[in-house]
């Protein structure tokens, strides 16, 4: 016998570890980033956001790349509370005055009065 709902667990875990979910997730612009910076930071080299999702997608089996499909890369929208923080930044700058263009500094050193 199975306890109400561990089925309905069972298998949204395994619909979760499945190709195809792994694949949205590790084809997200967030990831690709991340795993881009360990690379550059290991190798020293910048490499392509494109093309390492190719080469990702390479790495995986032939089954895991038929259920995945073809390389996409996944870019998240802006929330509302982004485009919110963008524009109310901008508003304000806009409001603010001009400043006065500020001298140099000068570059003669002072000799105390001696």
């Amino acid at each position: 016998a199975v306890a109400k709902g561990e089925l309905d667990t069972f298998w949204e875990k395994t619909a979760a570890l499945g190709p195809d979910s792994i694949g949205k997730a590790l084809f997200q612009d967030t990831v690709l980033r991340l795993i881009r910076r360990e690379l550059r930071r290991g190798t020293g080299l910048l490499i392509d956001t494109e093309d390492l999702a190719k080469a990702l997608h390479e790495m995986l089996s032939t089954e895991a790349r038929e259920q995945v499909g073809p390389v996409r890369v996944r870019r998240r929208r802006k929330s509302s509370r982004a485009k919110a923080h963008v524009g109310a930044t901008q508003a304000r700058t806009a409001s603010m005055p001009p400043r006065a263009p500020q001298p140099p500094p000068s570059t003669t050193a002072s000799t105390g009065g001696a």
